[in-house]
């Protein structure tokens, strides 16, 4: 299967930080279908060449996600109109779809809209209108009521970070991420989880979070504060039950070990099988067939819907850099 991965990378970080499900959701493609899966403009903080001073200056410091993929991979990137024309491609994915909406109108000239995907992964739970007017599947991270045609999405991790062997604990809690104590190294960081019993998370920007899955995916348990809160249709991947489940344990005296191994082994199950960028891709794949099953008929949305949209997501991605700009800009001056 051939897909189109269109997003803003080429944004210098200091104006718009990396993206989480937008790399997340590509990640999963190119493990799925490997070359045939075109980032038109080249994400260079996914790849492994990615320079280390660069490294240290990405959102995250850039762990987890970034830095993974093979860059001696040879990815056809050329002559883009001919093959839109054509019908090269068997599925266009806008990832950063509220920042980046670029050849909108040759995509929707050549593509029906259930031949388009648009990834929304902002903090804000609000969805533009004039997305939706597209017509095309959106699958929104922090989504609050069903809409139609929009769809819940989450987070999730590479299959090869995962920790496949429960390592020995020497702590009950996990050291935090702070300002006062930020981990150099990504084993470091991992390492810290591994040896505890339970991480702390809790939302940040949204609900959904790369830390409730680092968390995971190195054998320890979230304690998540406020998990009893998220609504009902974002995170909905998450295995947030079981997790609440095994956080009754967090203040036993005498950590009941048998059930923690027990708990702890069905969540880390739940997240090899939902959780990883493989399992979200296949499950955008899956909306999509459906979707396109249950379309009377496939349609194309007008030249003002398309004007709209893509002025809009022009307006807001300045918007969304400028005010970037002046945080990080003021964070660097004053703390």
């Amino acid at each position: 299967m051939k897909i189109l991965y269109l997003s803003n990378i080429k944004i210098p970080p200091i104006f718009l930080p990396q993206d989480y499900l937008c790399d997340m959701v590509f990640h999963g493609f190119r493990a799925l279908f490997g070359p045939d899966a075109v980032d038109i403009a080249r994400n260079d903080s996914m790849y492994s060449d990615n320079p280390p001073e660069r490294r240290a200056t990405m959102y995250g410091r850039g762990f987890t996600i970034w830095n993974t993929l093979d860059p001696n991979l040879k990815i056809d990137r050329t002559d883009l109109k001919s093959k839109l024309k054509n019908k090269y491609f068997d599925l266009i994915v806008y990832g950063q779809a509220t920042r980046c909406l670029s050849y909108l109108e040759e995509v929707y000239s050549h593509y029906p809209n259930n031949q388009v995907v648009l990834l929304d992964g902002e903090d804000q739970p609000g969805i533009n209108p004039l997305l939706l007017r597209l017509g095309s599947p959106v699958f929104k991270r922090e989504l609050r009521k069903n809409i139609t045609g929009v769809f819940p999405i989450s987070f999730c991790v590479p299959k090869e970070k995962l920790c496949n062997a429960c390592p020995q604990k020497s702590q009950h809690v996990a050291r935090t991420p702070t300002k006062s104590h930020v981990f150099a190294h990504e084993q470091e960081y991992y390492a810290e989880y591994r040896k505890s019993y339970f991480g702390l998370t809790h939302k940040k920007g949204g609900w959904d979070c790369c830390r409730h899955y680092e968390i995971i995916m190195n054998r320890c348990v979230p304690f998540f504060a406020g998990i009893q809160d998220i609504p009902a249709l974002t995170m909905t991947h998450f295995p947030r039950l079981l997790v609440h489940e095994a956080m009754t344990l967090f203040d036993c005296k005498d950590l009941e070990k048998t059930k923690y191994r027990e708990l702890e082994q069905k969540i880390f199950d739940h997240l090899e099988k939902h959780c990883i960028t493989e399992a979200m891709a296949k499950y955008v794949l899956d909306v999509m067939r459906q979707y396109a099953a249950c379309a009377r008929s496939p349609g194309r949305p007008g030249r003002l819907a398309l004007s709209m949209a893509s002025t809009a997501c022009c307006l807001k991605h300045f918007a969304s850099a400028f005010i970037s700009a002046i945080c990080r800009v003021f964070k660097s001056i004053f703390m």
